[in-house]
């Protein structure tokens, strides 16, 4: 029930982005396209990635093209960006986003483009913009789908005005707060079912 309404929460948002900003596809209200590569800086080239055996446990999150990979005990980033899958099948299958927001202390390695926003609130817009789109046009190899930077550079975002994305990003935080309750029961709940398990089988 609990994923379920993390579920609701996230069509909630994603209804309030078409009220206000219109079909991402279509843009009917006209929205200025801009290219990707203009709104954001590109952080790709400070990426480090560290195989599984090299790796030093810590605290601090290690990024991969879905999520958090690993902990590590150092970071390479400090600052809110935003991190877009560059390859595997998950840039087909859509499981879990492909565009997704993380703050504070963190290492990415190469699965991930890095970019920077000079406003959390457009950071937030493309966020929720790329979780609405297909990409599959931009996307190359088969065995191995891969979204280059070049590609990514290339594509063409419609940018409402400021003051609407600012109203968007105040939504999003409410839902956020929501969320992150309802991730923190989870949370609880499966490691007591872990803790019950061993109980049964021990």
């Amino acid at each position: 029930l609990r994923k379920q309404e993390l579920a609701k929460l996230d069509e909630l948002v994603k209804a309030r982005f078409v009220e206000m900003f219109g079909d991402p596809v279509t843009n009917p209200m006209g929205w200025k396209k801009k290219r990707f590569d203009a709104i954001c800086e590109n952080l790709d080239s400070r990426r480090v990635p560290i195989s599984a055996s090299e790796r030093k446990a810590g605290i601090y999150p290690y990024y991969g093209a879905s999520g958090i990979v690993d902990y590590v005990d150092g970071y390479i980033f400090d600052e809110d960006i935003l991190l877009i899958s560059e390859d595997g099948a998950n840039l087909i299958a859509r499981v879990t986003p492909i565009a997704f927001s993380v703050s504070g202390k963190v290492w990415v390695n190469n699965h991930a483009h890095v970019v920077r926003f000079s406003d959390i609130c457009t950071q937030k817009y493309v966020e929720y913009y790329f979780s609405m789109i297909d990409i599959s046009n931009y996307i190359s190899g088969t065995a191995q789908p891969k979204l280059n930077q070049s590609k990514l550079n290339s594509m063409l975002i419609p940018i409402p005005k400021i003051e609407l994305q600012k109203e968007f990003l105040e939504f999003c935080n409410q839902i956020d707060k929501e969320i992150l309750t309802i991730q923190q029961g989870l949370d609880i709940l499966e490691v007591l079912k872990a803790s019950l398990m061993q109980d049964f089988f021990r």
